[in-house]
């Protein structure tokens, strides 16, 4: 895979899709995206399988250890789970990472023919789009990053938030209550949140790891 390739990934209706950073479709897709943003491809990534452990690896950590304290006792367990069908991969990767494979399937074999390149006007407007990212502000423990309790209860704050906004009539987007709590919920369901603190106010993801 070509060095500093970068992709874009757009949260839409509580799914991820994954463009190409440059793709001429992300500006169609971002009509529907909740949020958006981009990142380099990390080297050694290869499959589709690999790219999910890349972009979402501190999510996936929150949620990966020894029962019955987390959710999946492996990283495979957790990108079957939460992330094969939340993820779609648009075409313009195609080439660039093989279909999605678990470590124990076998991985598909790449394509002979290479992918092409893209013309220096696409690359000059990839780079235009990509915005720099603002450092993130220290932690207590002084090491520049959240522990893991520190996250699970950043996410269980924000899902409070998020229950007391939508039972509050002053501050209720406009629309069907009960729709627009489906839909809180749904973009929420990624957070390393603690599930036995799910807000009853707010319904619950309608996912099959959450059932």
């Amino acid at each position: 895979m070509p060095r500093q390739t970068k992709v874009a990934v757009l949260l839409i209706q509580g799914d991820f899709e994954v463009h190409k950073s440059g793709c001429q479709d992300i500006k169609r897709s971002m009509s529907k995206a909740g949020n958006y943003f981009t990142e380099p491809v990390t080297p050694g990534v290869t499959t589709e399988y690999d790219m999910v452990l890349s972009l979402w690896a501190d999510q996936i950590d929150e949620a990966v250890g020894p029962a019955p304290d987390y959710h999946y006792q492996t990283e495979a367990q957790a990108v079957e789970t939460s992330f094969r069908h939340a993820v779609k991969f648009h075409g313009c990767l195609k080439g660039l990472v093989l279909p999605f494979a678990l470590p124990d399937e076998p991985k598909p074999e790449p394509r002979r023919k290479a992918a092409p390149r893209r013309d220096v006007k696409a690359v000059t407007e990839r780079a235009k789009r990509d915005e720099p990212k603002p450092k993130p502000a220290p932690a207590a423990n002084g090491n520049g990053k959240l522990t893991r309790e520190q996250k699970q209860q950043l996410a269980d704050a924000v899902v409070a938030a998020a229950a007391k906004l939508l039972v509050n009539v002053s501050t209720r987007p406009d629309g069907d209550p009960e729709v627009v709590g489906q839909t809180i919920a749904q973009w929420l369901h990624h957070l390393p949140v603690n599930r036995d603190n799910w807000p009853a106010e707010l319904p619950k993801p309608q996912r099959s790891d959450w059932a």
